[in-house]
């Protein structure tokens, strides 16, 4: 099982492969793949793999089923002796809205200083934007003390693409935004999280669950069940198993619509 790789030469893999004609390799890929030059790099190990898992679904993950291999989602998984929190169970929080992310990007630090101005009626972290990045214990002492989160990737009208910040703002029981997309209705229902549609409707729906934390909790509660039971890591890992070495599902995973085989 390899990931990114970039220090692994395909022809490494097709000697390998020539040696031990009976091994399984598989490839997961966490980034978004729309951009050529990660579409190319995938293109490059596919005639050595069995199966490439990626957490983007539909046409783009579609194109890489081919010859033997099998392309297949993955769901961003959550393991609960990382995401340890429930923020929905606190009384007291230190911070109402967090968002952690990169100012590298102009769109989304355009969609943010607006936010921003939108919901100042909120208490806010915006680490990597108006604060310094948080990392490791840091970010998830900032999730722990945080109501509600804001999952919102450079590119959101990919099939099924999310960072793994939605693991991990569900993962932790906060109140999670998202904006509606596609597909990702398979994954979190609009009981699990909340959807929007732009700035001004994210803005609006902040203000209403700050000013009705009762139903704010109970979403929150219902996306970190959802969270810890569906894409526990042990559920995720062995769905990828399955595919792998060509097993029948042992259950009706939410995503299998976007595993494609040749």
């Amino acid at each position: 099982l390899i990931g990114h790789c970039p220090q692994i030469d395909p022809e490494t893999l097709k000697q390998i492969r020539q040696k031990y004609p009976n091994i399984k390799i598989a490839f997961w890929y966490v980034d978004p793949i729309y951009e050529s030059e990660k579409i190319k790099f995938i293109h490059k190990f596919q005639p050595y793999l069995d199966t490439i898992f990626t957490t983007t679904g539909g046409e783009l993950l579609q194109q890489f089923a081919k010859d033997h291999t099998t392309a297949a989602y993955m769901p961003n998984m959550v393991n609960p002796a990382v995401e340890i929190g429930q923020s929905f169970k606190a009384e007291q929080l230190d911070f109402d809205f967090v968002f952690c992310g990169s100012a590298g990007d102009q769109e989304r630090v355009k969609f943010v200083e607006q936010l921003k101005q939108k919901i100042a009626f909120a208490k806010l972290y915006l680490p990597g934007f108006v604060a310094p990045k948080v990392y490791g214990a840091k970010y998830i002492r900032t999730l722990m003390c945080s109501r509600m989160g804001l999952s919102y990737s450079r590119n959101n009208q990919i099939s099924l693409y999310v960072s793994d910040r939605i693991a991990q703002l569900t993962g932790h029981g906060l109140l999670t935004f998202t904006p509606v997309v596609p597909d990702l209705k398979l994954l979190f229902s609009e009981q699990e999280v909340v959807y929007f549609n732009d700035l001004d409707d994210l803005a609006d729906k902040v203000e209403y669950f700050k000013q009705h934390p009762e139903q704010a909790q109970q979403i929150a509660e219902a996306g970190w069940k959802r969270a810890h039971s569906s894409y526990h890591c042990q559920r995720v890992t062995k769905f990828m198993l399955e595919t792998i070495f060509d097993k029948p599902y042992s259950e009706n995973y939410e995503w299998l619509e976007h595993v494609f085989k040749k």
